[in-house]
């Protein structure tokens, strides 16, 4: 079980996954993927709201009011932002604009991407910058900006753009004077300024990226999150970016030196450039995490004959509508079947075996294995290629691998879902059959070897 450090939160640790599987099945966000420190903090501080109620009456009004569970997702949200943050490192990264915008090879169309963009800040001195670098130079290329945050509210604020008069001490007077106008006591952005931007929600931990971006600019987000999810986003950023590309980091966050998809421009900055390298597939950022909460409910969960006759509908229907299905555990021990599995499961002679890879048919033997290591390896969703495993018949499948929690077993478990497929068949002649194994054989062997 989790311990929490007692100077942190007095939340029980045995209460902490019920707050978080509330939060992503009402609200849609995985905090499991922050960093635990943060998340115990900001809800210690909401919690203080309510010093009447201990942890398990303050669950039960989390689970049962929606104010209360937008009032945490809200102050769970990291929300600190300001205009040319670190100067220093936006005049470096002006100082690239215009050496890039000089370029013969530069875009025709530069598209930038900010996503966790907040109340627009950061958005709107980006958009400045790259105004200023392009009248220095003689590019007359358009400017696309996209920038998205999982708060509406907040995006509602950057697309009004109105600023109170404290937000803007890290303007100077000159940049006030051509990007802003004075109103109702504060600035407001220009509209030629607010028009260049399209501001969207989108969670960054789940949604997909945007494609062919030039400039990404991410800053201050990363130091709150995992060291697994900062990984992940570093994928998604080298998928979003082309090579060339530019990403702006926070002064306190930095990308890996091992990381074949970027080299540092400015490591004081926190710049890095977009290699050349082959573009990474991305999924979004999937961990085990259960939805619902099992402890300290007052309401009373589905009754027994519900259940039983919820899981005999589900039982009818799986071996004709869902594919082959396994719930396997770390060990790699069969725990449930699903669906119709007689044509990739196979029982061999001898003592009966659990164990997911010794019960499959000889080609999905090595796949099996080698997804099972992977997904173990990187807690996340795994997905082979496409495997044909009777040539002749044309019949085939595609592996996919998902880390789960089940609340009622131990540990993180792992749903295999085989999705078979008809292919073409190869025919075979009593001339080439040995050679078509022996082919298959070393196929399999190609694909451990990839994998290992």
């Amino acid at each position: 079980m989790t311990e929490f450090p007692e100077e942190l939160s007095t939340c029980p640790a045995s209460l902490y996954p019920a707050v978080l599987g509330i939060l992503h099945a009402q609200v849609g966000c995985d905090f499991s993927l922050y960093k635990q420190s943060t998340i115990l903090r900001r809800l210690q501080r909401r919690k203080d709201h309510y010093p009447e109620r201990d942890w398990n009456s303050y669950i039960e009004l989390l689970e049962s009011n929606s104010d209360e569970q937008q009032a945490l997702f809200l102050s769970l949200l990291i929300g600190v932002t300001s205009f040319f943050r670190d100067p220093e490192s936006f005049d470096a990264l002006g100082r690239e604009l215009r050496t890039w915008m000089s370029a013969a090879n530069a875009p025709v169309t530069l598209r930038v991407w900010v996503p966790a963009c907040s109340t627009g800040e950061e958005v709107y001195s980006l958009s400045i910058l790259l105004r200023e670098a392009k009248q220095t130079s003689a590019w007359s290329g358009e400017i696309q900006i996209f920038a998205s945050d999982i708060d509406t509210r907040a995006i509602e604020t950057a697309r009004r753009g109105w600023y109170a008069e404290a937000a803007l001490q890290g303007v100077s007077s000159q940049r006030r004077l051509d990007w802003f106008e004075s109103e109702n006591g504060g600035w407001r952005v220009k509209k030629s300024l607010r028009e260049g931007v399209v501001f969207a929600p989108q969670n960054l931990l789940a949604d997909p990226p945007y494609p062919h971006i030039d400039l990404l600019s991410c800053r201050n987000l990363l130091i709150y999150l995992n060291g697994a999810v900062q990984k992940s986003l570093t994928t998604t950023f080298a998928y979003a970016l082309e090579p060339g590309g530019i990403l702006f980091l926070g002064n306190s966050e930095s990308i890996s030196s091992k990381t074949p998809w970027f080299e540092v421009v400015d490591k004081r900055a926190r710049l890095y450039r977009r290699t050349f390298a082959l573009r990474p597939q991305t999924t979004p950022v999937q961990l085990a995490m259960p939805l619902k909460r099992e402890v300290v409910t007052a309401r009373p969960s589905l009754t027994e004959p519900t259940l039983t006759l919820q899981n005999l509908i589900f039982e009818q229907i799986a071996d004709q509508h869902f594919p082959p299905c396994a719930l396997v555990d770390t060990q790699g021990d069969i725990q449930f079947l699903w669906g119709d599995t007689s044509e990739i499961f196979h029982r061999r002679r001898g003592k009966p075996s659990h164990q997911i890879v010794e019960n499959m048919i000889d080609p999905l033997r090595i796949p099996v294995a080698n997804a099972l290591a992977e997904a173990l390896l990187h807690q996340r969703r795994q997905e082979s290629t496409l495997i044909r495993w009777d040539r002749e018949a044309g019949r085939a499948c595609k592996i996919t691998v998902y880390p789960i929690e089940v609340p009622f077993l131990s540990g993180v478990h792992f749903l295999f879902v085989f999705d078979k497929h008809t292919l073409v068949p190869e025919a075979t002649s009593p001339g080439n059959s040995e050679n078509q194994e022996r082919l298959q054989e070393l196929e399999q062997e190609l694909a451990a070897t990839r994998l290992s």
